[in-house]
């Protein structure tokens, strides 16, 4: 995985834990999701993943604004 962020998207109960992830061509969500399953507790692991192959932070470190802008149920 090069970068990541996690993000909140609104659901029926409120929101939830959804991963946008920079990462070597090849993986897996279902990679990702058992590598987190042994080190963060239930409620925390993203219930879905999108893969991105543009940069998630600019030159800063700070989140691109566009990053944010695929997530299911944003509006932009």
């Amino acid at each position: 995985m090069l970068s990541s962020v996690v993000v909140g998207p609104p659901d029926d109960l409120g929101q939830r834990a959804h991963a946008i992830v920079q990462a070597e061509p090849g993986t897996t969500a279902r990679e990702l999701l058992d590598f987190l399953v042994d080190r963060l507790v239930r409620y925390k692991i993203p219930r879905s993943v999108e893969f991105i192959d543009r940069p998630l932070r600019d030159d800063s470190g700070k989140m691109r604004a566009a990053a944010g802008c695929a997530t299911p149920g944003s509006k932009g």
